[in-house]
């Protein structure tokens, strides 16, 4: 084909190519950013809402849950203390002295090993208890030693279950020994 046209007509007529080209093209994307713009606006709006609103909840939450936890701790603290004062008890603390275990080991016999003492106060809270736990060789021995526990002056009341006498030797016993007065 045969080209007509002069060179600088044809350039000028490129460069009104590339210009509407170029225009054409801006107002695509000019139209495409206007139109997501348009779009992504109520989701942007509704999700800054969203935000406010649950940092606002996630705030009152801290504030409720720092007063629900100091409530919870105040609480626990109380019944500790509650707990801590059977320990304490509200008298004078009862003080193991001589006055209890030297009545004890004077009328010990060779048949009688003894292994744990355990002081308590009774149910009503104000007199002493002491548990005497150990093992005697023989029934004899065991019955002779409370016998000779219920002579001392010290102690009000020797309770010996009679479950203790059910074995012939060897006989693992369990005394309650109430004590007259509290020592001192």
């Amino acid at each position: 084909m045969i080209n007509l046209l002069p060179y600088i007509e044809k350039k000028r007529i490129r460069g009104l190519y590339r210009l509407r080209l170029a225009v054409a093209a801006l107002t695509f994307l000019s139209i495409s950013g206007a139109v997501l713009v348009i779009l992504f606006a109520p989701s942007y709006i509704l999700s800054n809402t969203k935000e406010t609103f649950a940092q606002k909840q996630f705030d009152a939450h801290q504030g409720n849950e720092t007063a629900a936890i100091d409530a919870d701790m105040s609480q626990s603290i109380d019944d500790i203390n509650k707990k801590l004062q059977i320990f304490t008890g509200l008298g004078k603390p009862f003080l193991v002295s001589d006055s209890v275990i030297a009545p004890i080991l004077r009328q010990k016999s060779q048949a009688i090993r003894i292994r744990q003492v355990a002081y308590t106060k009774s149910s009503d809270g104000k007199t002493p208890e002491v548990t005497l736990s150990g093992t005697a060789d023989s029934r004899e021995a065991l019955l002779s030693f409370v016998d000779r526990l219920k002579t001392e002056q010290a102690f009000s009341k020797i309770n010996l279950p009679v479950s203790n006498f059910v074995k012939g030797s060897d006989i693992d016993f369990s005394l309650q020994i109430t004590l007259l007065a509290q020592p001192k």
